[in-house]
């Protein structure tokens, strides 16, 4: 994934609007997450103020090394690694788009353009690709869903 200096400006600021309000943030992409996936609940422990404290911190991170892809590859092969011990499988990536689109456009409301959408998208695409890469060997990949 090579992200242009505008994508990882337009990033940034939608991300810095999103966190002024974390908690709302969080609530948000949980909350469709869990109305998308039931079964998803089980996967999360029952404080979702700390699960939420961490997401939009991971996030922050994530956001402000864009400039820095390579750099951030142990970060994202660690995080995905410990997400394999949570009983994540590749497949559910794919599930968590639609609830950060989600949380996006109700926390950026009109300041979520279709270039600061495009952005996200290329942004979690590229990111998730190598989290999968990272934590499972290729003849895993097929088959496994929560749904």
């Amino acid at each position: 994934m090579q992200l242009t200096n505008d994508e990882i400006d337009l990033l940034r600021t939608s991300f810095r609007q999103v966190a002024t309000t974390p908690g709302t943030a969080a609530s948000l992409f949980y909350d469709r997450l869990f109305a998308n996936i039931p079964a998803a609940r089980a996967m999360f422990p029952s404080d979702m103020d700390a699960q939420g404290s961490k997401l939009i911190s991971t996030l922050g991170v994530v956001v402000s090394q864009l400039h820095a892809l390579d750099r951030m590859q142990p970060m994202l092969a660690a995080l995905a690694k410990r997400h394999v011990g949570y009983g994540v499988v590749p497949d559910h990536y794919a599930l968590l788009f639609e609830p950060l689109d989600w949380m996006l456009r109700q926390s950026l409301g009109d300041r979520c353009t279709p270039e600061v959408a495009a952005a996200w998208t290329k942004a979690f695409t590229g990111l998730t690709a190598a989290m999968i890469a990272a934590a499972y060997p290729p003849d895993r990949h097929a088959g496994v869903s929560i749904n």
